[in-house]
């Protein structure tokens, strides 16, 4: 019981520092970049994690950065990696000050009035 919760706690707070790292930024410019590779792995508390490495350019600059992903069901981890193989597109949105901080870009959200 212990072992699977901590494996939730680990699972939402990297949920929560991926949220956080998005805060300010709605103005970044949206870069193309590459799939290095793809792997599945497992956190500190065997949360599932889909680890991408990615690379792009800006300003005649090659960049690389390091996506996790975290899991709780194997399942999705697995058809999130087959969506990302080496050498797929992978959009990030990157820091117009600082070119070498990018995040990937997330789908968006849209909120729908039910009445």
């Amino acid at each position: 019981m212990i072992f699977g919760l901590g494996r939730l706690i680990e699972f939402f707070l990297r949920l929560a520092i991926k949220f956080a790292r998005r805060i300010g930024t709605s103005d970044w410019p949206v870069y193309k970049a590459v799939v290095i590779s793809s792997k599945l792995d497992f956190g500190f508390t065997n949360c599932l994690l889909v680890i991408i490495h990615y690379k792009y350019r800006n300003a005649d600059r090659r960049y690389e950065g390091i996506y996790k992903q975290p899991f709780v069901n194997r399942n999705y981890a697995e058809a999130y990696l087959c969506r990302h193989p080496g050498g797929s597109e992978f959009p990030v949105i990157v820091s117009p000050h600082h070119p070498s901080w990018s995040i990937p870009v997330e789908g968006e959200i849209e909120f729908i009035r039910v009445e």
